[in-house]
C-alpha cells in the first residue's frame, strides 16, 4: 500500500469514528428526552437513527456541491463522505429497526420511518447540493 493510500485510510478512519460518536451523541440524546417523558427506551419511531440518516444525507450534498463547485481534492470526500457519514449513518440500523416495527405490528410507524427516511434523506441530499451550487 502507498503512502498516499495509507493516508486515504487514516482519513476514513478518523471521520468514521468521528461521525460514530456524533451518532452515539445523538442517540443519547433522544434516549434521555424518552425516559424524561417517562417512555421506554425503544418506544416508536427510531428518531435517533432518523437524525443521524438525514443529517449525514445533508452533509454528504454539501460536500458533493462543493466538490462540483470548487474542484476539491479527494481527501475531502473520502474524508467526510465515506468517513464521517459513513460513521453517522447506517442502512443496518435502518433496516434492523424497520424489521422491529413490522414485527411488532407498527405498521404506520414503519411506513412512516421508511418514507420519511428515503424521502427525507433524498431531498436533504439534494437541499445540500443545491445550496452551495446555486
Amino acid at each position: 500500500m502507498t503512502e498516499y493510500a495509507i493516508g486515504l485510510v487514516a482519513l476514513i478512519a478518523v471521520g468514521g469514528g468521528t461521525g460514530a460518536v456524533l451518532r452515539y451523541a445523538i442517540a443519547q440524546v433522544v434516549l434521555s428526552r424518552r425516559l424524561r417523558r417517562g417512555l421506554s427506551r425503544r418506544s416508536g419511531f427510531p428518531l435517533a437513527t432518523f437524525v443521524a440518516n438525514l443529517f449525514a444525507c445533508l452533509l454528504a450534498g454539501i460536500v458533493i456541491g462543493l466538490e462540483n463547485r470548487f474542484d476539491l481534492d479527494v481527501k475531502w470526500h473520502v474524508a467526510l463522505i465515506l468517513g464521517f457519514c459513513g460513521g453517522l449513518s447506517t442502512m443496518s440500523t435502518f433496516a434492523l429497526e424497520l424489521l422491529q416495527l413490522v414485527t411488532k405490528h407498527k405498521t404506520l410507524d414503519a411506513l412512516a420511518y421508511l418514507s420519511l427516511s428515503a424521502g427525507g434523506g433524498i431531498g436533504l441530499l439534494v437541499l445540500g447540493w443545491l445550496a452551495v451550487t446555486m
